[in-house]
């Protein structure tokens, strides 16, 4: 829910990571989501100040895409997430299997928070590295229940 994204935000002030999971809908730029009220709405990043979350993973279809207007300028929700103060985030370029996307995404988490542990916060590109290893041993790994569709799928924009 909408809310209680927002209500997150102003509890608890910051975020080591984040997961927003919903139906992405790449043509409107933004993932569904539902109001208050449990009425179904785009969410487009409106009314959240992202500055306060590290790394913002979104388990959404195409969400990741973005479209350009020559050499101008580009749109997308990654693009709106960055105009909402969002430092990282790491979206789906295409549609994937929801279950995989899933799978991904805590794989990717799991790992991020154990490097930075490891390096306590270290250096800059603990995002880029992370899905590069989580990628890089999904290829290798026969028995993962994560195909090479999803993990290709995800796509880092903002900091490393």
């Amino acid at each position: 829910m909408i809310g209680a994204i927002r209500a997150a935000l102003e509890r608890y002030g910051s975020f080591t990571t984040a997961a927003i999971c919903g139906h992405g809908d790449f043509e409107r730029a933004g993932i569904a989501l539902a109001d208050d009220a449990g009425h179904p709405v785009l969410w487009q990043g409106d009314g959240c100040d992202l500055k306060s979350v590290e790394w913002l993973l979104l388990v959404s279809c195409s969400i990741g895409r973005t479209k350009g207007d020559g050499d101008l300028d580009v749109e997308g929700f990654c693009v709106q997430l960055a105009a909402h103060h969002a430092r990282s985030v790491l979206a789906c370029r295409w549609p994937v299997l929801a279950v995989e996307a899933a799978a991904f995404a805590n794989e990717a988490t799991h790992r991020y928070l154990a490097l930075r542990e490891q390096t306590g916060g270290g250096p800059a590109g603990l995002r880029a590295l992370t899905l590069a290893r989580v990628r890089r041993d999904l290829a290798v790994d026969p028995g993962s229940p994560i195909g090479l569709n999803t993990a290709a799928a995800f796509e880092l924009y903002g900091l490393g």
